[in-house]
């Protein structure tokens, strides 16, 4: 074997390891730094329909944002049924701000329990919104069922929802539910 080819075929070869160790070296600093520069994930919760304007940004929201996204939550409360009231409220204590969990999951518990045990199943029929601030509430009508009887049709009803926006994810810091008085408006002051 002649020296020059030897030669030239280890350099080759040393020029080719070296290029590649270079680039193994800068994947493994660009792997490092998306890994220091990468952000908590942030959760948007859309609406479902969007036929409006609306606009959420940071810890702030609009009125009609507001909206759109407590008539899914205020659903999870009002529409259950013995079979579904557990999957219902752990859906809902998913949007609960932390420092709320303990009461609101009392209050919820104390709620499925009557649930099951009279075997009583309600439906609300949201008729009116109102927003002021980071407040929710929705009045309107609900049916209730125990064991499969109609016992309460088209009672005026209404659900209120204290929800903190915090990362464009919103998080209900406490609610409550109620009989609205005789003028249609509701309570001020909120369970605590």
């Amino acid at each position: 074997m002649k020296w020059e080819l030897f030669a030239d075929q280890l350099a080759d070869s040393r020029l080719k390891t070296l290029v590649f160790a270079s680039l193994s070296g800068v994947l493994a600093l660009a792997l490092v730094v998306n890994g220091l520069f990468r952000g908590s994930t942030v959760v948007v919760m859309v609406p479902p329909e969007v036929d409006r304007e609306m606009w959420a940004a940071g810890n702030v929201a609009s009125p009609e944002y507001m909206t759109k996204i407590s008539m899914p939550l205020v659903a999870y409360l009002s529409n259950v049924h013995p079979h579904s009231v557990e999957l219902s409220f752990n859906t809902f204590l998913g949007f609960v701000a932390p420092e709320s969990a303990g009461p609101i999951t009392e209050r919820l518990n104390a709620d499925k329990a009557y649930v099951i045990d009279r075997q009583l199943s309600r439906v609300f029929y949201p008729t009116t919104v109102q927003v002021v601030k980071d407040t929710v509430t929705l009045i309107g009508l609900e049916k209730r069922y125990i064991a499969g009887t109609l016992v309460a049709d088209g009672d005026k009803r209404y659900y209120r929802m204290k929800i903190r926006i915090q990362d464009f994810k919103p998080l209900i810091t406490d609610f409550d539910a109620g009989t609205p008085e005789e003028n249609g408006t509701v309570p001020v002051a909120m369970n605590k």
